[in-house]
């Protein structure tokens, strides 16, 4: 039984991506926010016919307080449980009452990482610059560009004065709005959307390998036009 979270999701999905890889067996995944506590007795506890394991991924489950009782009825089963958060210790505390053989893999985020994303900006190129090479050299580029788009993301929802968000926004404290608010001041809502339409295409032609350029290069060459 296993608990990943951490504000750095793009490794803690990244360590699930392995668990599910080196897992033999029924995968399940659930997302607590859409299960009720039917379903998801219905699911832990229905066998396929040929599965000898089953692995049990269960997302955001600090999210749905009904389903944390039923977490310690399951047995003979491989449990995960992500959260695309860092969890308070209280909040921890109440998942080992139920799970006490629980064990947290937490997922941080490089400080450098907070540094860089805070220095985007237009024609700031000077301090924006080696920021992006310790961080390029220390992460693999589809996590980079993950933390960018969520950046320019969070900059639009600031920017355009947004009351509803996702869950990474409505969850931000009034002083990361302010910081991400002077920051926003540096950009016009139409080249933040150009942006981020940008990070888009450079996703997908990762994905699909059709990119003249390397991921990290095509970043670089993102941030020097900026």
């Amino acid at each position: 039984m296993i608990l990943l979270h951490g504000d750095n999701p793009a490794l803690s999905r990244r360590r699930l991506s392995e668990i599910r890889s080196q897992f033999t067996g029924e995968v399940i995944s659930l997302d607590a926010k859409e299960t009720d506590p039917t379903n998801f007795s219905q699911a832990t506890q229905s066998q396929a016919l040929f599965a000898l394991n089953k692995l049990v991924i269960i997302e955001n489950p600090q999210s749905n307080k009904k389903l944390l009782p039923l977490l310690s009825h399951i047995e003979n089963l491989s449990l995960v449980l992500i959260e695309n958060k860092k969890l308070t210790p209280t909040e921890i505390g109440h998942l080992q009452k139920v799970l006490p053989a629980l064990k947290i893999e937490e997922f941080k985020l490089d400080p450098v990482v907070f540094k860089f994303l805070e220095a985007i900006a237009p024609t700031n190129q000077k301090n924006l610059l080696p920021l992006w090479q310790k961080y390029r050299s220390s992460e693999e580029p589809e996590i980079i560009l993950t933390m960018l788009a969520r950046q320019i993301r969070l900059l639009l929802l600031v920017k355009s004065q947004a009351a509803t968000g996702p869950e990474d926004f409505l969850r931000l404290s009034p002083w990361q709005k302010s910081r991400l608010s002077s920051q926003s001041q540096h950009f016009t809502l139409t080249s933040l959307l150009e942006l981020h339409h940008q990070l888009l295409n450079l996703d997908y032609q990762n994905k699909t390998g059709t990119s003249l350029l390397s991921l990290p290069d095509s970043l670089e060459l993102l941030l020097l036009r900026l």
